[in-house]
């Protein structure tokens, strides 16, 4: 299972090789996740990505809001 956690600006990707990886959106936590999910289905692993919603207290995609 590949789990986007964290928030605005320090997201990172529970289930990587390297889970102390931050990405500053959610979007590209989230493109880490698929890209590390294609070598699992070639090793023939199931695979789970898992993104929590927004909160309402950032944008939908973890970016910093702009006016």
């Amino acid at each position: 299972m590949f789990d986007v956690c964290g928030g605005e600006g320090a997201f990172h990707v529970a289930g990587l090789s390297d889970p102390t990886m931050r990405y500053v959106t959610k979007e590209a936590a989230f493109e880490a996740a698929v890209s590390a999910s294609w070598t699992a289905i070639k090793e023939g692993r199931s695979v789970v990505i898992r993104v929590r919603g927004s909160d309402g207290s950032e944008s939908a995609l973890g970016d910093v809001h702009t006016a």
